[in-house]
């Protein structure tokens, strides 16, 4: 009897089916981990192309801003030379006439950025006259740029009077060095024509029990606790110390590039009384350096 061939069909995949939709499964978790990948890494350089572009426009507007705020101590200089009686203390904002500079309000605006003129009193003959540009920055930052300088009257200075033209810039003054120890970055130029000699400094500072230790002038050590100058110790705030003698030719700068300090400086604002050879002074009072 003749036998009948079974014909039952398993209800298992072959094996090249099988082969087949493993890699068919494994293509698509690839994908889907690539795209995730790509994404990730194209938000993070869009991110940072953001950043970039944020930092450049911040710096830009910074440059703007300093211009801004010397334009406006240039101009309190000529309204000072108009007449320093016009150097009314308080806070303004400046208007330029077509002849002339003016005070005008209490701010002034130049574009993106909103100025201010501060005037106060320094002695009988110097006004403090701080000039400050702010903006909006990204991200709802405000940006700020301060610059300060003193203005004497000169018309009411005896000739010779060796401080009437001695012009301490601190605009630039900063809290640097190892620790921040150090307030850098002052200059004196002599405006007069004849040589001026600094004889003398008296130096306070507003917060903290840090002590002086060392003046420069440039490179050159003008005063510190082992000599040259006197006193020969560590100076507590409002201590005036005799420097070695340091003579300003007609026209010349020098800086006043470390006074250095047992700690750290920030958040001080500084007083210093310059005293000639002649006994004359010069006092600047510089902004809180943070």
């Amino acid at each position: 009897m003749q036998k009948e061939l079974s014909t039952t069909k398993s209800s298992l995949p072959c094996p090249a089916y099988r082969q087949a939709g493993g890699r068919q499964g494994f293509s698509l978790i690839e994908i889907i981990i690539s795209s995730a990948l790509v994404f990730v890494l194209a938000t993070l350089f869009i991110k940072a192309v953001l950043a970039g572009e944020d930092g450049t426009v911040t710096a830009g507007s910074r440059v703007r801003a300093q211009l801004v705020a010397e334009e406006g101590l240039e101009a309190t200089r000529n309204i000072r030379d108009a007449n320093f009686a016009n150097l009314v203390n308080g806070t303004w904002g400046i208007s330029y006439g077509g002849s002339a500079w003016a005070f005008l309000g209490n701010s002034d605006t130049e574009g993106i950025f909103t100025r201010t003129v501060q005037i106060g009193t320094v002695d009988a003959v110097t006004k403090a006259a701080t000039s400050t540009a702010t903006w909006q920055e990204s991200g709802g930052r405000i940006g700020v740029v301060v610059l300060a300088t003193n203005l004497t009257n000169t018309t009411v200075l005896p000739a010779g009077n060796q401080a009437g033209v001695l012009l301490p810039v601190y605009s630039q003054a900063v809290i640097g060095g190892a620790t921040s120890k150090e307030l850098q970055y002052i200059t004196l130029q002599n405006t007069g024509s004849s040589a001026i000699t600094l004889t003398k400094l008296k130096t306070s500072w507003t917060t903290g029990s840090s002590k002086m230790t060392q003046l420069y002038a440039g490179s050159t050590l003008v005063w510190s606790t082992a000599g040259p100058g006197s006193p020969l110790s560590q100076q507590s705030s409002g201590a005036t110390t005799t420097i070695q003698s340091t003579t300003i030719n007609p026209g010349d700068i020098i800086p006043l590039s470390r006074f250095v300090f047992t700690q750290n400086m920030h958040n001080n604002a500084f007083t210093i009384v310059f005293t000639m050879s002649d006994n004359s002074q010069k006092t600047i009072v510089t902004p809180l350096l943070p």
